[in-house]
């Protein structure tokens, strides 16, 4: 029996600015190609090969905003995370994980990735380039068999008072933040701590679970799983004949459904 196991490293650390990616250090990337031959009375041979490679790099793009920015659109390729800063300029950090069958095409795809926050019409817009041309949702729009995975925090002036957040897979946060939202991931779950919510607010997931910590209401609103728990803890809510509503203003309800799992309000099962 022969049995033979190469490993090697290979340095490499990117930054992402806003004018594009730049070395910064090291890194780790490993690769590991197990190979096994057998033999039996007949000599015959069965060669099995098994290769696994990713790459992590981390950096910032900063963007001071050019007026008001009211309104803030995204589509996710995995985590991204909103927080409310009170401060005119939005900024992004950024930190990313890069899987395929080849460490090289990994290197390049790495080497040819950007980010670009721009502000256009009051509206705050992120967007994934790679190689100047720009993703949609996924990697394997370029490179099949390569997976991309994002994890995104955004920081956002109090004047952004609309945001929008679509993801496929990740979680999606938000933190100290007012206004309108609409918010939906397929797979995830959905975290809202100190967020005032107006009139027609949705945060909705597929699969996974809804936590909403010191959530209050400036309209009626909705959460939403198909599976998955809920929680709401709130000392600005209520109660009130069956259905959670703002103490301030009845009238503000909270319609809260999953189709499988629980329901907790204020640490009460309901």
């Amino acid at each position: 029996m022969l049995k033979k196991i190469l490993s090697f490293l290979v340095p490499a650390v990117t930054a992402i600015t806003a004018g594009g990616l730049h070395h910064l250090g090291n890194d780790t990337n490993g690769v590991k190609t197990g190979v096994k031959v057998t033999t039996n009375a007949k000599v015959s041979t069965n060669v099995k090969v098994n290769v696994n490679t990713s790459k992590k790099t981390s950096g910032s793009i900063n963007r001071e905003a050019a007026g008001e920015v009211n309104s803030f659109r995204f589509d996710s390729l995995g985590n991204v995370t909103v927080i409310g800063g009170g401060e005119e300029g939005a900024g992004c950090e950024l930190s990313y994980e890069i899987q395929g069958p080849s460490q090289e095409i990994c290197d390049l795809i790495s080497g040819s990735l950007d980010v670009k926050c721009s502000i256009e019409d009051g509206v705050l817009s992120i967007d994934y380039y790679c190689g100047g041309v720009k993703l949609n949702s996924s990697i394997e729009e370029l490179y099949e068999g390569y997976n991309l995975s994002a994890d995104l925090t955004v920081r956002v002036p109090d004047s952004v008072k609309d945001q929008s957040i679509r993801t496929s897979i990740g979680n999606i946060t938000l933190k100290n933040v007012s206004g309108y939202f609409d918010l939906n991931t397929s797979l995830g779950n959905v975290s809202l701590d100190t967020v005032r919510s107006s009139d027609g607010s949705v945060f909705k997931t597929q699969l996974g679970n809804i936590t909403a910590e010191s959530l209050a209401l400036d309209g009626s609103g909705e959460l939403s799983a198909v599976q998955g728990n809920i929680t709401v803890n709130s000392d600005q809510l209520e109660l009130r004949d069956g259905a959670i509503c703002s103490k301030e203003v009845p009238g503000n309800e909270l319609a809260i459904s999953t189709g499988l799992g629980n329901i907790r309000f204020n640490n009460n099962k309901i």
